[in-house]
């Protein structure tokens, strides 16, 4: 049986830089544990976004530039007194379609 006290909250970011900042904001600043919170591609392909950011705007390199096939997916289990804490925080930081289950 699954622990009820746990929730997931699931947000969307544009960009890697935005999804790091993002980690690395509720690590430092909210105490969350890393291995608590995870960055994927929304889709099946590799990505880094949908927009080019930090490392991601240099120079193209041999492939032709940076995998810009769609959105990054944060996730954070946490506990439920703290969803609504990281789901303004997430928000703040410029996440989209920020949710919990």
């Amino acid at each position: 049986m699954a622990d009820e006290s746990v929730r997931t909250v699931v947000a969307s970011f544009a960009t890697r830089e935005a999804a790091e900042t993002a980690v690395e904001h509720l690590v430092q600043q909210h105490r969350i544990n890393r291995a608590d919170i995870f960055v994927e591609p929304e889709g099946a392909e590799n990505s880094v976004g949908t927009d080019p950011a930090g490392a991601d705007t240099g120079a193209p390199g041999p492939d032709g530039g940076p995998a810009l096939h769609g959105r990054l997916r944060l996730s954070v289990d946490l506990s439920r007194g703290h969803i609504a804490e990281v789901e303004t925080v997430l928000r703040d930081l410029g996440a989209e379609d920020v949710a919990s289950h």
